[in-house]
């Protein structure tokens, strides 16, 4: 799974950030619930992922921010 990601500021309409967040994870069989499964994985890594990047980006947009007033 893969995520193409744009952050931005609602103020002044900028771009804060933009990434990929990407997630896979192998099925054990061809089984649905395997499959099933697997997406599961995939998209729990994939949104941790954009998580953790979107926490990020969100904090160095304050740092820059605060640092301009």
């Amino acid at each position: 799974m893969v995520l193409d990601c744009t952050l931005g500021a609602r103020q002044g309409r900028e771009l804060v950030a933009s990434y990929v967040a990407q997630g896979s994870a192998p099925a054990a069989s061809d089984h649905m619930r395997e499959v099933v499964a697997a997406f599961e994985r995939a998209s729990d890594t994939a949104l941790a992922s954009l998580e953790a990047q979107t926490a990020s980006a969100t904090r160095a947009y304050a740092a820059h921010a605060a640092a301009a007033r």
